[in-house]
């Protein structure tokens, strides 16, 4: 490839062919023609390198104009601007060289500056010559020249929606355990098994009657290929088996293929291979199993728990955890005793969220140690107001959990919490799960001892759910035993089970341990647990956890419990027989009905006369279950949202819905009012309107609809501004492009900086004379270039001034084309549609162009070198700084792998993201910062004064790193890093190999550690 660009003059004088060669050979490549048969010859063997050709028109054997039409022919020529050498005023031939294909003319004698300008701005606005060559860099994986992850998705698209193939499958293949070949052999050894990856995955495909496949990410490949049978899955597993284990490593590979068969040709690629991954999961680890087959499972469980994770951090953010307390009652007296505070995620859609849905999930993620404070504290406010108000507080009881019992500040967590509310800590109990006791006993024991110190009442939560020991009861200073009622499951022998809660509670009673019973759903139960010494009830038959409102007139008001059915039917009947009801019944027109609210039912109690005649008595209208349809002005949802809603603001709201009556479907307006609380329960009134008139609705739909649609295409036309003093002039170009722009007109510069000032936006392009009153042309190209907001405005000049100093002038200000007055309407309209035509080309090919350079030389994730743009960069500052001393820095993730497998990939690229960020914030803007691949970056610190300044830097970023949170799960990454001083001119093959041994002498030794090689002797922090 020709370090300049090659330009082909074509030209029967050789006097032309050296004037224009002395003109232009220090800035290009010049390749010459003597007519244009012989610069089709030239073209045919390195036309991929010719970046413009300077075309004579008269010539003997082919002349220009025949040339061009012969160049018409050729598709893989298209994007080379012609630019034509004529003489002054030959517009005849300038037009007819337009129709051809010509991009710019060039006048004889040539003047070497416009020839050079007019030259440069050709090659600009074609496809530049690197351009292949970086869509060629787009397209294949770097590492082993397979297609990359963009160019498969891409290929395997088109091969499923070509329609001639049927029973095709997604293959996804990696390694087990992949990442320790690199820590055990290098990275150099980890690169050489992902190229006899790349190449096995080749020599199968080649073996079927059609495939696509790619290098994914890492040890990542795909392949799409067509099935006759399933049995195939078997068969191809087998023989990636077989090939991946020829390969010579004293380390068993073990590989792990997911397949997605696709029966829907309308499932992203993208997804697919999501799904596979899916699969993958499943099998990890299971030796026996190479190979997992997607099903629909999969996705349902890994989104519902991708949901809860993408949305936890704004849940809490924006205050969707909501505490609600689960009242305890004194066995003796049935009065409240205190509460368990328990969460509830009130989702702004989806209303309440199962704890049993998140709370796991959360735990794994280490999220709940930021929920669990936040509900802390929550309760803190609520005791404080509770206490500033006289009540009576009874103690409530928080959930610890694992993650938080071994966060390191627990026990002054606590301690600030309590402090800062002015809480009695004995108020504040602590509810610690019973199988937490296993994981660490010692530990355990000396945190509750502090808190016992610090003045904490410890309760054991679910004694009896699976790890019970008698052991902890004597190890470990517990005030309060609860006791798991799964003993009393109708699926268990129920006296057993009584039995066993009668044992405990007397051992309880003999160690002087309260106990309290959770889960308590009945009469009976209370009654047995009464007899047996129980000393607090905790449970459904009392109470469900309730808003902190409600619990707050419980401990307010601390009246003895009463059954909640009794309760809500005196209610029920109170509100039924007010005045006031039964006023509002008879007297509303529309159709009306009274419903008693539960967390399961939504149970009808009343109807008006007018409810009957327009539903008959059909309790059930509200949960009419119809498919979702689209329709302007009914939608449909579920019905336990609705009352969700209202019930959980206290308010009335209005609703659509869709109803079958007289097995007609009917538009339907809900007002719901919510009226009380009963018990645990809520009675909420119902109003039915009928809905607007679906026609008029539409119509202002079509209406709306319509205006938006003139708006779009009045915005399409493009508008131009016509700037020259003659009237005529202007008459004329009007006319040309009336049909094709909306022409402004303005006789000076003056008038056309008003309309630039007035409508900047809607300007695409300017034709401009340079001899005017008030303000030239000239004068108005320097006001246009110093405003930067008209810099994308381009300019053609029309004048009758064009000398050579003249047009030179002009382009240096910014003008884009030049035609000379008195001119040929048709050549006008060819020349400035043909330049609009190149300039959006050129606006398509850069954006293009641009993204094919980010590609080729940035990695897409973190936004740094790639690996190959680095090392080019990097030989390039060995070779240019030779004699000075320069440090090169490999560093990697710690447990990266464990990221990826515990949090998902999503969260493994934040952590690479973060990596990066933080580089770019501590190394000098003078250093090479690139990541090499997977977890691995490096740096280039250039011209550094000693070892200790590498130290000191490396020192500075991990600290930074550390001390970042990254996402809400709260991890923390470090980084082992190894470096290699150059003190002796080294090439960079053997400083990228020293500092890799420093870095794999970290990891061997242990995390975050930075490890030093010279030539000298070697450096550890």
């Amino acid at each position: 490839m020709y370090l300049l660009n090659a330009v082909l003059i074509v030209d029967d004088s050789v006097v032309n062919r050296r004037l224009l060669s002395d003109i232009l050979v220090k800035d290009y490549y010049i390749i010459w023609a003597e007519n244009g048969a012989e610069a089709l010859k030239v073209l045919s063997k390195s036309g991929l390198k010719i970046s413009a050709v300077v075309l004579d028109l008269i010539m003997p054997v082919m002349d220009g104009f025949e040339f061009m039409e012969e160049l018409s022919k050729h598709s893989e020529y298209k994007d080379i601007p012609v630019i034509i050498t004529t003489a002054q005023n030959d517009k005849e031939s300038e037009l007819k060289a337009l129709k051809c294909g010509a991009w710019d003319f060039v006048s004889k004698p040539y003047q070497p500056e416009i020839l050079k300008f007019r030259l440069k701005n050709a090659i600009e606005r074609s496809e530049l010559s690197a351009y292949k060559k970086l869509k060629y860099l787009s397209q294949f994986d770097e590492l082993t020249d397979v297609y990359n992850k963009s160019k498969f998705v891409s290929d395997t698209t088109d091969l499923i929606k070509s329609e001639k193939f049927v029973n095709l499958a997604l293959f996804r293949f990696d390694i087990d355990k992949f990442s320790l070949i690199n820590t055990f052999f290098g990275y150099k050894e980890g690169d050489n098994l992902i190229r006899y990856c790349a190449e096995m995955i080749d020599k199968i495909c080649r073996k079927r009657k059609i495939a696509t496949y790619g290098r994914i990410r890492a040890d990542v490949f795909a392949f799409c290929t067509s099935l006759e049978s399933l049995s195939e899955i078997e068969e191809i597993t087998n023989t990636i088996n077989t090939e991946l284990n020829k390969y010579n490593i004293n380390f068993t590979l073990v590989p792990s293929v997911s397949v997605y068969i696709i029966n829907d040709k309308d499932v992203p690629v993208n997804l697919m291979l999501d799904y596979a991954e899916l699969a993958t999961k499943t099998i990890k680890g299971n030796y026996m199993k190479l190979y997992a087959v997607y099903e629909s499972w999969m996705y349902k469980e890994s989104a519902d728990r991708q949901t809860i994770i993408n949305e936890m951090g704004k849940a809490l953010s924006n205050n969707q955890f909501v505490v609600y307390y689960q009242p305890k009652y004194d066995v003796e007296t049935f009065k409240i005793s205190g509460a368990e505070a328990l969460v509830r995620w009130i989702h702004p859609t989806k209303g309440i969220v199962s704890p049993a849905k998140f709370l796991p999930i959360f735990e794994e993620s280490g999220f709940i140690t930021k929920m669990d404070y936040y509900i802390w504290e929550q309760v803190c406010i609520d005791m404080r107001r509770w206490l500033d108000d006289g009540i009576d507080v009874k103690p409530i009881s928080i959930n610890v959990s694992r993650v938080d019992l071994f966060a390191h500040d627990l026990v002054e967590t606590l301690c600030n919490l309590t402090n800062q509310y002015n809480i009695p800590r004995e108020l504040l109990q602590l509810e610690i799960t019973e199988s937490v006791y296993v994981y660490d006993s010692q530990f355990i024991k000396k945190i509750v001892r502090k808190l016992h110190d610090k003045g904490f009442i410890i309760l054991m939560d679910d004694f009896g759910s699976g790890f019970s020991s008698l052991n902890i009861l004597k190890e470990i200073d517990i005030d309060v035993l609860k006791i798991d009622m799964k003993f009393f499951e109708k699926a268990g022998d129920e006296g057993k089970g009584k039995t066993i809660v009668t044992s405990v509670i007397c051992m309880a009673n003999g160690l002087n341990i309260s106990t309290v019973a959770e889960g308590v759903e009945d009469e009976e139960q209370v009654s047995f647990l009464k007899s047996i010494g129980c000393d607090i009830i905790q449970g459904y038959y009392f109470s469900k956890a309730v808003p902190k409102d409600i619990y707050y007139q419980l401990i307010k008001e601390n009246k003895i419990f009463q059954n909640v059915e009794q309760i809500t039917e005196e209610k029920v009947n109170t509100w039924l027989t007010s005045p006031q009801m039964q006023m509002m019944f008879s007297t509303l027109p529309q159709p009306i009905a009274l419903y008693h609210v539960s967390e399961e039912t939504i149970k009808t109690l009343y109807v008006n006369g007018t409810y009957t005649s327009l539903f008959g008595n059909d309790s059930k209208v509200l949960t009419t279950n119809l498919p979702k349809q689209k329709n302007n002005d009914a939608y449909i949802f579920n019905f336990k949202d609705f009352f969700n809603d209202v019930i959980i603001n206290k308010t009335g709201k209005d609703f659509k819905y869709i109803a079958v009556i007289n097995k007609k479907q009917v538009s339907i307006k809900l007002r719901l009012i919510y009226l009380s609380r009963l018990g645990n329960n809520h009675l909420v009134l119902a109003i039915f309107y009928n809905s607007n008139d679906r026609k008029q609705i539409t119509g202002k739909l079509r209406l709306k609809s319509g205006k938006i649609s003139d708006n779009k295409n009045h915005n399409t036309v493009n508008t131009m501004l016509v700037v020259d003093n003659m009237q005529t002039n202007r008459m004329i170009i009007k006319k040309l492009f009336e049909d094709s722009y909306n022409v402004l007109e303005a006789e000076n510069g003056l008038q056309a900086l008003d309309i630039l000032n007035s409508r900047c936006g809607d300007i695409d392009i300017i034709l401009l004379d340079l001899m005017m009153p008030v303000m030239d042309g000239i004068t108005f190209l320097n006001y246009k270039r110093q405003n930067s907001d008209y810099d994308d405005i381009p300019v053609i000049i029309i004048t009758s001034s064009d000398s050579p100093d003249q047009q030179l002038k002009t382009m240096k200000l910014g003008a884009s084309d030049y035609i000379s007055k008195p001119f040929m309407p048709d050549v006008v309209k060819r020349r400035v549609n043909n330049f609009v035509k190149s300039r959006k080309k050129l606006n398509h090919v850069m954006k293009e162009y641009n993204t094919l350079v980010k590609k080729a030389q940035y990695d897409l994730l973190t936004g740094i070198y790639n690996r190959s743009t680095a090392q080019d960069i990097i030989i390039k500052a060995l070779y240019v700084n030779s004699g000075q001393t320069n440090a090169f820095i490999m560093m990697d993730v710690d447990k990266f792998k464990h990221i990826n497998d515990t949090y998902g990939h999503n969260i493994g690229d934040i952590v690479l993201r973060t990596v990066a960020d933080t580089l770019k914030e501590t190394f000098r803007s003078s250093d090479v910062i690139a990541r090499f691949g997977g977890d691995e970056f490096c740096v280039l610190m250039q011209n550094i004064t000693c070892e200790s300044d590498v130290i000191k830097k490396c020192q500075e970023f991990r600290e930074k790193l550390s001390g970042k949170s990254i996402s809400t799960f709260d991890i923390h990454a470090n980084m082992s890093i190894g470096y290699c001083i150059d003190n002796n001119n080294m090439m960079f093959e053997s400083i990228y190999q020293q500092a890799d041994k420093a870095l794999y002498k970290s990891k061997r030794k242990g995390t975050s550690l930075i490890t030093g090689y010279n030539s000298i002797n070697s450096t550890e922090e």
